[in-house]
């Protein structure tokens, strides 16, 4: 059965950028910024492996409801006295670094099965070129098994260090018994952290999830940290409401599983309904599995760690009545992908798995989204927002309108009277022996300030943009005890500076997508910054979270994305972008089995030519089957445009040829073309133009982008413009010269 299936090539929850992986305190490691400190750091190098070995067992395991591995783990014997070096600072304080290194590895992490960090200690660990660091992890990351497991570093060579206060010396306890050696590249080029599903799938925060934006917060992708199994589940509610994050999950991923070295990430999703990218820096390491059966394929969980109040976690709510669902809602992580949703207008069916009747909840057709291998656990929703059962399996795809079945709640209850309280949910989730039959979600996390307004994104513009009309748009969220109904949002593209007054209503955790009035550019680099100020026109006592800045870059064309994943031949496969006249812009990097390659490009008006080759006369179809199937598509202006075939086997060639008319620019003239005096004004403005013999037309906008004052009729010598009845503030002259356009930035005084 297609979902029946663990999933780990998703396992590259580590990017190759710097994030905090379990719950961390951030901070930098002290030999980072010590210098005084021995330069050669002991190194513990792993056993060669045989990667070609691993891979012919990979391929007898195809179809089979095994994980698929993306490392191998190899058992060592590394602690803070055997291995590694320690250092005395001047006041007592204690250093200990140890170097991991693994031949040819793509990734390596580890896990430890002793692990005890006292107060005040800290362990950090990083890539040995520092671009990668992970921590502090602290006395936060003990739990009661004394274990730790580490997400993996896209590294072949990883630095542990442990610092440790002198009031504490000889506390600490670090046994790394584990070292995975990633023997796949998970770490794909060009591309997002996680792996791909269907192109059916459809982002959470797309309007199909709008409706869902607190249950959501719930949803997480389980990773084991080792070299398997990838699932989905959810954290749910329970009768004492205690904020205990259980988590429901299907049994099937536990199987065989240490839920122990588990990794748990939340909000791994895209801000924008078209986005390929997400955080994942919120996650908790290991849980102790409280309760899993069967024949509902269940499996309860309790997380080591609270879940911390930053990540606005909900804990969802749920209905143990074994009464069918009008339609349904799935949230989860298809293939290790972006967290997606899917949903059923349909009433739900009563169903089974097996030889037990009546223990599960079908899902005959998907109308919107599918579920794929990873998506395993997660939590079925009806429309009063209760979980009413969990993932077990089924053969729903984008390519069909098949089936997938939900293990029920109802029958999970009490698991046909089973007398073991580990056997059933009623124990767990109804602690207070209520007896209710539904419960709603609800959030636990506490606000720290009463006023708290956050600046927590900026979907538009991008590092890179192939457009030189830029429209800001910024995700604002209520970080704070008190309601808020307006807030300033104060935007600067390069020395152009506005202000948009957002109103609206802004309960604590929640959060408001806002557009802001667009700024054409000319191509080339910028500097975007943006701030919040003046909540319900008040003071916000948190700044810290109030201001995004950073560069980007505008070139003018049409967009166009090339994606390539490769199969397991990839040295039988080229491609290349030609112009209409033969030209080639663009032709494919050195490339590896498996990995996806992305290019942006940015087109003028023109023909062109996508071709793709493979000497082996199977296109991207693989040695071994599906396993190993490549796939590639064009995407222009944001639609597809083309994509591999079914089964990828394309022969020896593919090509597809399109044009590009519409691209159409207005020339952004530097505004050193423009003299303007003076600044700040009073009564009067004038202006000269530099280099014209011509007319031009002029238009004053204020800060807000409104028009305040159209079509001035401008010389070519000097121009005196009236500004004595604007109100006191920030305006914008913008002139039309019929060769480009001249933005000017100026201060009216009172």
């Amino acid at each position: 059965m297609k979902k029946h299936l663990f999933l780990s090539v998703v396992a590259s929850i580590v990017l190759t950028f710097s994030i905090k992986a379990q719950i961390s305190e951030g901070g930098s490691p002290i030999s980072f910024n010590k210098y005084n400190l021995q330069a050669d750091i002991p190194v513990k190098i792993i056993p060669a492996i045989n990667v070609q070995a691993l891979l012919a067992e990979d391929e007898q395991n195809i179809g089979k409801a095994v994980p698929f591995r993306f490392g191998k783990d190899i058992d060592v014997y590394y602690n803070l006295m055997n291995s590694g070096i320690w250092e005395t600072m001047d006041n007592g304080d204690r250093l200990w670094r140890l170097k991991i290194e693994s031949q040819n590895a793509h990734s390596l992490n580890f896990i430890c099965n002793q692990f005890y960090i006292p107060d005040g200690a800290r362990l950090f660990v990083y890539s040995a070129d520092k671009s990668i660091v992970r921590g502090a992890y602290t006395s936060k990351n003990n739990n009661a098994q004394y274990s730790f497991a580490n997400a993996p570093i896209a590294s072949s060579s990883i630095v542990l260090e442990y610092f440790e206060p002198a009031n504490v010396i000889g506390q600490g306890r670090i046994n790394i018994n584990k070292v995975i050696h990633g023997y796949r590249d998970t770490f794909a080029k060009n591309r997002g952290p996680f792996g791909t599903s269907g192109s059916c799938n459809i982002n959470v925060n797309c309007p199909l999830g709008d409706d869902w934006q607190n249950e959501k917060t719930g949803v997480a992708i389980i990773v084991t940290s080792n070299n398997s199994a990838v699932c989905t589940g959810t954290i749910v509610n329970n009768t004492a409401e205690d904020a205990k994050p259980y988590f429901l999950t299907a049994n099937h991923c536990t199987q065989s599983a240490n839920t122990q070295n588990w990794i748990f990430i939340f909000n791994h999703e895209s801000e924008e309904c078209i986005g390929t990218t997400g955080p994942v820096d919120q996650s908790i390491n290991g849980a102790e599995l409280v309760a899993t059966d069967s024949p509902s394929d269940f499996a309860l969980l309790l997380l080591n760690n609270d879940i911390p109040a930053e990540y606005n976690v909900f804990f969802c709510g749920w209905s143990n009545a074994d009464i069918p669902a009008d339609s349904t809602i799935c949230m989860h992580h298809p293939a290790g992908d972006l967290k997606k949703i899917s949903k059923d207008i349909h009433p739900s069916v009563s169903s089974s798995y097996g030889n037990t009747p009546n223990t599960h909840w079908e899902v005959s057709n998907w109308e919107f989204g599918t579920t794929e291998g990873g998506s395993s656990g997660s939590a079925l929703f009806n429309f009063d927002g209760h979980i009413v059962g969990q993932l077990h399996g089924g053969q729903a795809s984008c390519t069909n309108n098949s089936y997938d079945r939900y293990g029920k709640i109802a029958y999970s209850w009490t698991n046909n009277n089973n007398e073991s309280a580990n056997k059933r949910l009623k124990d767990w989730l109804d602690p207070t022996n209520s007896g209710v039959v539904t419960l709603d979600g609800k959030y636990f996390n506490t606000p720290e300030f009463d006023m708290d307004m956050a600046l927590t994104s900026v979907t538009s513009p991008k590092d890179y943009n192939c457009n030189n009309v830029i429209n800001p748009v910024v995700k604002i969220r209520n970080n704070g005890a008190t309601p808020v109904t307006s807030v300033k949002i104060y935007y600067q593209i390069n020395d152009y500076l506005q202000v948009h007054e957002w109103t609206g209503n802004l309960a604590f955790s929640s959060s408001a997508t806002v557009s802001l009035s667009g700024v054409q550019l000319e191509a080339g680099n910028h500097e975007f910054k943006a701030f919040l100020s003046s909540p319900n026109n008040g003071i916000d006592q948190n700044l810290s979270n109030d201001t995004i800045e950073f560069p980007f870059v505008t070139e003018i064309g049409a967009p166009l994305k090339i994606s390539v994943l490769t199969d397991n031949k990839p040295t039988e496969t080229t491609w290349e972008l030609k112009k209409e006249d033969g030209t080639i812009i663009y032709s494919n990097p050195t490339l590896e089995a498996q990995t996806t390659y992305t290019e942006n490009l940015c087109l003028d008006n023109g023909c062109y030519d996508f071709i793709i080759y493979d000497s082996g006369n199977n296109g991207l179809n693989g040695l071994f089957g599906f396993l190993y199937v490549g796939e590639f598509s064009l995407t222009l202006n944001g639609e597809q445009i083309a994509q591999s075939p079914s089964g990828s086997n394309f022969g020896a060639k593919d090509s597809t040829r399109f044009c590009i008319t519409d691209v159409s620019v207005d020339n952004i003239l530097s505004s050193n073309n423009l003299f303007l005096y003076p600044n700040p004004a009073n009564d009067y403005i004038y202006v000269e133009m530099i280099g014209k013999n011509q007319q031009s037309i002029a238009s004053v906008y204020d800060i807000r982008g409104s028009l305040v004052q159209k079509e001035m009729v401008l010389s070519e010598k000097s121009n005196r413009i009236n500004i004595a009845s604007y109100q006191a503030g920030v305006y914008v002259l913008v002139v039309n010269t019929g060769d480009g356009i001249i933005r000017k930035q100026f201060i009216k005084m009172k």
